[in-house]
């Protein structure tokens, strides 16, 4: 899978979420540098971004990792390694097919899918 955070450079909206995620409906935007190296805004809070590991980031002694992203980076999953937090965003309406394919992703990761909201 192509996990490089750089592709989602840009505007997101969290469609669904569980536990220490942003809130569904809230904006996330990010930008990185070509070393992986930026900042996003989760839902109006500002956080400073390194790279720690292929499709890793880690901000403010947090990880987040990657899970997935569709081929045209219109939908993401983001996750915590240990399952706290997690959300599906998009850069417009989800299609019910990709919405579909991150939920298969989370369930495959084993993130309890009746958590979602």
């Amino acid at each position: 899978a192509d996990v490089d955070w750089r592709r989602l450079s840009g505007g997101w909206t969290v469609t669904r979420s569980a536990g220490a995620a942003p809130p569904a409906g809230a904006a996330v935007t990010l930008a990185l540098d070509a070393a992986g190296t930026g900042r996003w805004t989760l839902a109006g809070r500002p956080e400073a971004l390194q790279p720690a590991g292929p499709g890793r980031l880690r901000g403010n002694g947090r990880d987040y990792w990657l899970l997935w992203a569709d081929a045209d980076a219109r939908t993401a999953v983001v996750g915590s390694p240990g399952g706290d937090g997690v959300w599906i965003m998009d850069r417009s309406v989800p299609s019910p097919d990709r919405l579909a394919a991150a939920r298969d992703i989370l369930d495959w990761y084993g993130y309890d899918l009746a958590r979602l909201r």
